[in-house]
């Protein structure tokens, strides 16, 4: 589901958010949305590279919490994909000791945040990974949004 914020001209920026549970997945999104950030949610992780190569989103985060795929072998597909490659990804653990570090920044992410999250941390790995994003990309704004 597509959702833009009501009453905002401008986003923060684009972000696309995995996990597999419904309730872990509905207050990531109130938290992100909450703090200025369009948000497009997923729970099937066969869909998630076919749709994050259709919207493009600034930054995927991604619920490490998942019984059926590994969120780091799901961000290891996305960085194997000329169209996702540059798109960063954060990771949302539960608990995370050293190897569970290790693995979100071997798999390709930018970020390992423990749950439950901290808002400001949550909103400062945003706002610095989606301006990174857009430099990258040369970008002022998401290339385009997709209805889920």
């Amino acid at each position: 589901m597509s959702m833009a914020l009501e009453g905002c001209s401008a986003h923060q920026g684009n972000v696309f958010i995995v996990a597999d549970d419904n309730s872990d997945r509905q207050k990531l999104e109130n938290s992100v949305r909450k703090h200025g950030f369009e948000v497009n949610c997923v729970s099937s992780h066969s869909r998630v590279l076919a749709i994050v190569q259709q919207s493009r989103p600034d930054v995927v985060l991604v619920d490490q919490e998942h019984a059926k795929t590994s969120g780091f072998q799901l961000c290891r597909d996305l960085k194997n994909h000329s169209h996702t490659r540059d798109i960063p990804v954060v990771f949302a653990a539960p608990q995370a000791d050293a190897q569970d570090y290790s693995e979100g920044f071997r798999s390709g992410g930018v970020a390992v945040l423990l749950k439950p999250l901290n808002p400001a941390e949550l909103l400062t790995q945003l706002e610095t990974h989606v301006a990174l994003s857009r430099s990258h990309r040369g970008s002022a704004g998401p290339e385009k949004s997709v209805e889920i």
